[in-house]
């Protein structure tokens, strides 16, 4: 992890997780910014969250999924990149 990551209260980060920002952008990735990481969250195994992004409190990230866009509280979502599946 990198600084800047905010992670709240009760997250669950299992192992191979990667919380990065973006700075400048020299490949145009995005906004620089990093990932919030709210209250009650879940992030499974091989979890990738890149830029400002914030996942919302108790959400679930599923296993190896790529958030590259913020997801709601109250949600399930996985795949690359990660879709909501439940809310």
């Amino acid at each position: 992890m990198i600084r800047g990551v905010k992670i709240g209260e009760n997250v669950s980060i299992l192992h191979n997780v990667t919380l990065g920002g973006i700075g400048h952008s020299t490949f145009h990735l995005g906004e620089p910014g990093y990932p919030e990481i709210e209250d009650n969250v879940v992030l499974y195994t091989g979890v990738t969250i890149l830029g400002p992004v914030k996942i919302g409190g108790n959400s679930v990230i599923g296993a190896h999924s790529l958030v590259l866009d913020s997801i709601p509280p109250n949600c399930l979502a996985t795949g690359v990149p990660a879709k909501i599946i439940k809310k």
